[in-house]
């Protein structure tokens, strides 16, 4: 459970994989949870999580301009103070669905 405003939760990874596969491997990830894509830069991606029984929904961020140190976020899109793990979550459920191993 994270606290702040709004709360988020990150983590840093790194893949051997290009950012071309990485890319690819991403929307299919996507796809499969059906978050929305908002936005998409070289290097770059930000969805929205669906509304759920539990949340409003999160922004979802990758920065993956350096494969050494992938940026994963996830935080609250709204005036929420506790995410009741729900942005950790988000993290974990993305690279359960993503085919790699890092």
């Amino acid at each position: 459970m994270a606290i702040g405003f709004p709360p988020h939760f990150k983590l840093i990874v790194s893949s051997e994989i290009s950012k071309e596969e990485f890319y690819q491997k991403s929307l299919i990830a996507f796809d499969k949870l059906k978050w929305k894509l908002v936005i998409e830069t070289p290097g770059f991606l930000e969805v929205n999580t669906k509304v759920g029984f539990n949340t409003l929904s999160e922004t979802f961020t990758i920065n993956y301009v350096d494969m050494r140190n992938i940026r994963l976020k996830s935080k609250g899109r709204f005036l929420n103070i506790i995410d009741w793990g729900r942005n950790k979550s988000n993290v974990r459920v993305f690279w359960s669905y993503f085919p790699i191993s890092v």
